[in-house]
């Protein structure tokens, strides 16, 4: 037993309950958001590490931070927090490349997604807990365990998010409104780029000219950094109003698929009512 898996075993111990059984140890860690993966600075910030303690009633996580070098976990404890199986309404395995995910859906709508690492960590255990944790669970839940199991009403859970979710005659509004605004904005867009290639266009022309007259080198020198400072400038300010712009469309794809569905939802249920009411 390696002093990791007895660190995480001892931050426990006084939280077991009775019947309880300790069946898996490892290391786990919470994948952030799909948009900040892109940034390996962002996501290495935002990930939560944690010692995974599955036992027979739940999961246990130790929160904790990794060293720099390995990425091994430290012995840290920066709180315990659990996944109670009797509150686990459904439940999803998934895997991509050497990493393994479980999908806990809460009683209160919470999704908690957890990831194991196919790598061997320093925990003791850990992988024997990437084989067998995830599909372990999915036959307990799928043979009705986790019904039979007693209920444990202090068990913390994130709130469920409120989600945007105003009538359709608004959803359909605020699409317009950003197809709008984001086609507006192609205009100062594509301005800049093009004020950053003319003024590119200037400051090269203005090179020549230093080089066929040497004596004007002098003059054409403060030019052509003025014109070079220029076209870079509206370079950026080009690539801002582009993000802003393909920001702009994407919400408005995504309000107007929303509206979509449920402008379907309303007329399948206004037709039911007409079908309703013409057989009474």
């Amino acid at each position: 037993m390696t002093n990791l898996k007895q660190f995480a075993l001892d931050n426990i111990n006084n939280e077991l309950r009775s019947g309880e059984e300790v069946l898996f140890t490892g290391f786990m860690y919470k994948e952030v958001a799909k948009w900040m993966r892109i940034f390996n600075v962002l996501r290495a910030y935002k990930l939560k590490h944690y010692f995974a303690v599955g036992t027979n009633q739940r999961l246990i996580l130790i929160r904790t931070k990794i060293t720099s070098m390995k990425g091994d976990p430290k012995e840290l404890n920066l709180g315990v927090s659990s996944i109670e199986y009797c509150h686990v309404v459904d439940f999803k395995k998934g895997k991509w490349l050497n990493s393994r995910q479980s999908y806990f859906t809460m009683r209160d709508g919470t999704v908690r997604r957890l990831d194991l690492l196919g790598r061997a960590y320093a925990v003791f255990g850990h992988e024997e807990m990437y084989e067998t944790y995830p599909g372990w669970v999915e036959k307990q839940f799928q043979e009705g365990v986790f019904a039979k199991l007693p209920h444990f009403t202090q068990m913390k859970t994130a709130k469920p998010k409120k989600k945007f979710n105003p009538a359709p005659k608004g959803l359909f509004a605020l699409t317009i409104a950003l197809f709008l605004i984001a086609s507006v904005m192609i205009i100062p867009t594509y301005s800049y780029f093009e004020a950053s290639s003319r003024a590119s266009n200037i400051a090269e022309s203005q090179t020549q000219a230093m080089e066929r007259y040497p004596e004007m080198r002098e003059v054409y020198e403060d030019d052509v950094e003025e014109w070079e400072s220029k076209s870079t400038s509206d370079g950026l300010f080009g690539i801002l109003f582009l993000l802003i712009t393909v920001g702009l469309l994407g919400g408005a794809g995504k309000f107007g698929h929303t509206w979509y569905k449920k402008h379907q939802e309303i007329e399948s249920m206004t037709k039911e009512e007409k079908s309703y009411r013409k057989v009474s």
